[in-house]
């Protein structure tokens, strides 16, 4: 078992490496205690393994219409009037956009109920999750030094790399006054102020409380699935041209308000 830990600041929080538990030690160890963890095992034994890759994509999938998010600089385009706008593009001419690089890009998002029918044949969905209430799954393509901005996400996450390099940094959720966090009446609730666009900290004079706040830095390469609990604030940014697929889903209280919401005819999303 050995443990991550980024720069061995006090405020560093390590996440282990573990070959995959069962379901109840999952249960038990990590998602109740809201623990990060990364297995080790589970991705090698796919489909998709050794053969996703940006060349996939551009070849097997090439006329399939997909949503990208347009960047700029390293980050995500956002449009203060509108949030984050996802136009479709045929997914060759979203690869060979990526790959170009340049101040401005794409990072191709595709949900994949919605989208590109029989790719999860090619995965072995994690017993973690499979089954759940509010199940769904995104798969992520991104070229080197392209990110999210700081945000978080109230499902739980199994973050699965399959070819290429992440960085990701991790917060609790309890971190959110020192993350700058938007308050839950602005248009972007689930996002923050700071930002680590270069992966450096952000200005002390304009964000003098994010010193103070506990974080884990974790790489993930291929073959690498992170467990990342609810309401963990997390900022991502490629290393190596990447391809990526995340399985969210419901649980504690969290499933509870979805499965009420059913009952009285609501469609609740995650």
């Amino acid at each position: 078992m050995l443990p991550i830990a980024a720069c061995g600041r006090p405020s560093e929080i390590l996440v282990e490496r573990v070959p995959a538990v069962t379901p109840m030690d999952f249960e038990r160890r990590y998602r109740r205690a809201s623990k990060p963890v990364v297995f080790t095992d589970l991705i090698p034994k796919w489909k998709a393994w050794r053969r996703w890759s940006h060349k996939y994509f551009h070849d097997v999938w090439r006329e399939h219409k997909v949503p990208v998010l347009p960047t700029r600089g390293k980050l995500g385009q956002y449009n203060p009037s509108k949030g984050y706008v996802f136009p479709e593009m045929r997914m060759a001419d979203a690869v060979d956009r990526l790959q170009q690089g340049g101040h401005e890009s794409v990072y191709i998002m595709v949900p994949l109920d919605r989208y590109m029918r029989g790719l999860l044949d090619e995965v072995d969905v994690p017993p973690y999750c499979a089954g759940h209430v509010g199940f769904r799954s995104r798969l992520w393509i991104s070229g080197v030094d392209i990110g999210v901005r700081l945000h978080r996400e109230f499902p739980e996450n199994l973050i699965c790399q399959v070819s290429g390099v992440k960085e990701i940094t991790l917060y609790p959720s309890e971190e959110w006054h020192h993350l700058y966090a938007f308050p839950n009446t602005a248009p972007v609730p689930t996002f923050c102020q700071v930002d680590l666009e270069d992966g450096e900290p952000p200005d002390p004079v304009r964000f003098p409380r994010y010193a103070q706040a506990r974080r884990a830095t974790v790489r993930i390469e291929p073959g690498d699935m992170l467990f990342m609990p609810s309401r963990w604030w997390h900022q991502s940014r490629t290393i190596e041209d990447s391809v990526t697929i995340t399985f969210w889903w419901a649980a504690g209280v969290y499933e509870t308000i979805m499965r009420a919401a059913r009952r009285v005819g609501l469609k609740p999303s995650v």
